[in-house]
């Protein structure tokens, strides 16, 4: 069978030997054979000595006791840490080189198939007596065995006549000589070590690579599949790894390996991605565990790691751990640790009737949160309550009820928030001024909106009758007022909210009786809705006009949502918008952006019933709900109802 060959390199043997030539070199037959690694100088009959030391990748130098012989070891000759072994005054192997004399003892290298990436020298004194009367010491080679009994090949060899000694450049003390010959010995377990058994396998590597392509590959593995697949057996067991497969996968077979993958699972993380490794880890290989390059997040959790489980009831592993691999793929589950979550208590704080709101809720940091109403009625003699305040002075954060709050890391308490009750009076003389709504913000000022005829607090009346709003300082100071109206008609305000920016927003309805103009709008109906927004100086900022032909568009409420979006609810008497209606009357929803700009309209309604829209609200999942009511016994949605109150998720 053809051989296997290795790219050529020098081949030292297992024996090194001083000699002294009186003869011409002869050679020996290339059989391969089986022993040790030796080699010799000096020549007395003592008893073996032997030296053992491991030596890293950085080199190192195993020295004799008494100084005789000394090996050196350069950096990076080795490819892992090797444990050498030299024993010397070792009995010399191999019965070939009888045509030469012997100078020196032997010295024997182990482990077998010991191989270094750059030469090491090996240094010793022989001894004068030993040498044949009347020889030339310029004569003196050192010899080794390629094979234990077959032939002798020089080394680069120094010597030093004057001195007594000599050095020899040694790199590879092959047991066999070829390729084929050291795969054999791997399989069979003579060559063992993992710095030898690594270069053969490279070698191996090396021969496929000199192939002139893909094709010749496959058929010389073809070829040696047998003595292949048993090498690489071999080579997995002593390396961890297949060498030859990472190098040219194509040539094995289907589900061949040659070592394994972490795969990192994001295990329900909502954005970012898992971490990617390509690298191929060898058995008994440490692979160092990456962390979150991905960026993943998921909601209310936290990163905490890798585990092998993905329900995280296997083995943890951090950023930058060593996970030895075993003989499968892994894969790795993004472990969440869930957030902490925190609670909402609500404080009497002085009242003297009534009982707190019960959030049962339990909140992660950062959710949005809307304030609870009084739903308890809490009350307090002679005060109103105003809101929820982080602080039982009143010197914290203010929240009105309805109000989205940002939860903190911790647990939270508010505050009963009173204010002393205050009466004010304001009017024209001789005309009528009537309040219809009023709020008030976290800051603690209060804004009510209502209807005057007149001219009121330095502001002038622009129709017959006109919407008024004023705002009052927490100290019961009134800022300013504005009235609104249009020549001629009357501007009725109903519904007026204030977002947290201060920001002031009225509606309520003009009855146009077919056409007005306001602010700019035009009105078309006989009762068109309005919606103005104000900031916290009193600016008008914009203002809307809703209006059906022929018909009427009644604005009751208006709420802000967390966004600062304004929503109105009320009732029309047409199809509005696009939105077509049944019946004799529809509630309507309108939100606008925070530019004014409308961004949608619904309409509820039912056939031979008037429907109407009163109250709307929204939470801190952009969910908004709207009350009203109807005139008769009908169907709204799917449920049978009578004249009343009515609530809907819109």
């Amino acid at each position: 069978m053809r051989r296997l060959n290795a790219p050529h390199r020098a081949t030292l043997a297992v024996t090194l030997l001083l000699l002294f030539l009186s003869t011409a070199c002869s050679k020996g037959s290339d059989s391969g054979g089986g022993g040790s690694t030796t080699a010799p100088a000096g020549g007395s009959n003592s008893a073996p000595v032997s030296k053992t030391q491991v030596i890293g990748i950085e080199g190192g130098e195993i020295v004799a006791d008494d100084g005789s012989w000394k090996l050196t070891v350069p950096a990076f000759a080795l490819r892992f840490p090797q444990e050498i072994t030299i024993t010397s005054d070792a009995t010399a192997v191999g019965t070939v080189g009888a045509e030469y004399r012997k100078v020196s003892k032997a010295f024997k290298f182990e482990p077998h198939g010991l191989f270094f990436e750059q030469p090491a020298n090996f240094w010793f004194k022989y001894e004068q007596g030993d040498m044949p009367e009347g020889s030339l010491q310029e004569k003196l080679v050192a010899m080794h065995y390629v094979h234990d009994d077959s032939k002798l090949e020089r080394t680069r060899t120094t010597v030093n006549a004057a001195l007594n000694e000599a050095t020899s450049a040694m790199q590879h003390f092959s047991i066999a000589n070829g390729l084929t010959n050291r795969i054999e010995k791997v399989i069979d377990g003579t060559i063992s070590n993992t710095n030898p058994v690594q270069n053969t396998a490279n070698d191996l590597v090396l021969h496929f690579a000199q192939l002139a392509d893909d094709a010749a590959r496959q058929a010389e593995y073809l070829a040696y599949q047998t003595l292949i697949d048993a090498f690489v057996a071999k080579t997995e067991q002593i390396l961890g790894y297949n060498p030859l497969f990472q190098a040219f996968p194509g040539i094995f077979p289907t589900g061949t390996t040659g070592g394994y993958n972490i795969i990192y699972n994001a295990n329900g993380a909502e954005s970012g991605t898992a971490p990617s490794d390509s690298t191929i880890y060898p058995t008994g290989n440490n692979a160092t565990i990456l962390g979150n390059t991905g960026s993943m997040t998921r909601a209310y959790h936290t990163f905490a790691g890798w585990n092998t489980a993905a329900d995280g009831s296997g083995t943890l592993y951090v950023a930058g751990a060593s996970l030895a691999i075993a003989s499968a793929n892994v894969v790795l589950h993004a472990q969440w640790v869930e957030d902490a979550k925190y609670t909402i208590t609500y404080h009497a704080n002085t009242s003297t009737g009534g009982t707190v709101p019960v959030d049962v809720g339990q909140y992660y940091a950062g959710m949005s949160v809307i304030v609870s109403a009084n739903t308890g009625g809490l009350h307090k003699s002679g005060a109103i309550l105003l809101g929820w305040n982080t602080a039982a002075d009143g010197g914290g954060t203010l929240y009105v009820p309805g109000q989205p709050l940002v939860m903190p890391g911790a647990h939270m308490t508010l505050y009963a928030h009173w204010q002393s009750k205050f009466t004010r009076l304001e009017g024209v003389a001789g005309k009528t001024t009537r309040g219809t709504n009023s709020i008030y913000d976290s800051l603690g000022n209060t804004y009510v909106v209502g209807i005057t005829d007149g001219n009121l607090h330095g502001e002038n009346l622009n129709g017959t009758i006109d919407t008024f709003v004023s705002k009052y300082s927490p100290t019961r100071v009134r800022q300013w007022t504005r009235l609104i109206g249009t020549a001629g008609k009357q501007v009725l305000g109903a519904g007026v909210a204030v977002d947290t920016l201060g920001n002031l927003f009225v509606t309520g309805r003009v009855l146009a009786g077919g056409s007005c103009v306001l602010h700019g709008e035009s009105c078309v109906g006989s009762n068109d809705t309005f919606l103005v927004k104000y900031d916290s100086a009193g600016t008008r900022i914009w203002t809307r006009i809703v209006g059906i032909v022929a018909g009427s568009a009644i604005a009751m409420f208006v709420a802000i949502d967390a966004n600062g979006h304004s929503l109105i609810s009320g009732t029309t008497t047409g199809s509005l918008h696009g939105e077509a209606m049944t019946g004799a009357g529809a509630a309507f929803l309108i939100k606008y952006d925070t530019e004014g700009v409308r961004e949608w309209t619904r309409l509820s309604s039912v056939a031979a019933a008037s429907t109407g829209a009163y109250g709307v609200r929204a939470d801190s999942a952009g969910n908004y709900y709207v009350s009203g009511g109807y005139n008769r016994k009908s169907r709204f949605r799917g449920k049978s109802w009578h004249a009343g109150c009515i609530s809907d998720q819109v």
